[in-house]
């Protein structure tokens, strides 16, 4: 039986992720006492951003003044739990073709 989850994780729809590393990600953030916790590749976060419940608040009441979710990530910035991954992939966005072929290259060799 999978196990439930009060969280909330962003995804950005040109930034798909491998279920292996939104997997790590979820474990990684329950083992944490963090409210938020992103994916690493050589010291760069990327994508998905995982957020405690408690949080939902505050991720409702985004808007452009409040510099959206960056907002939010700047304000816990000292408290964010970063989980290192082996891989550029949370790095990845698709916005371009040369972007979309990369980001393939990088499924592939998973």
């Amino acid at each position: 039986m999978a196990q439930s989850t009060d969280d909330i994780l962003i995804m950005a729809v040109d930034q798909p992720r491998p279920s292996s590393v939104i997997r790590e990600l979820i474990s990684y953030h329950r083992s944490s006492a963090a409210p938020i916790t992103v994916p690493q590749y050589n010291g760069v976060r990327g994508h998905p951003l995982l957020f405690r419940r408690d949080l939902l608040g505050e991720i409702s009441d985004i808007d452009e003044e409040s510099l959206g979710l960056r907002g939010v990530l700047k304000k816990w910035d000292t408290e964010i739990a970063e989980l290192n991954v082996g891989s550029p992939i949370v790095l990845a966005d698709l916005n371009t073709p040369a972007q979309y072929s990369e980001a393939e290259k990088l499924f592939k060799n998973l």
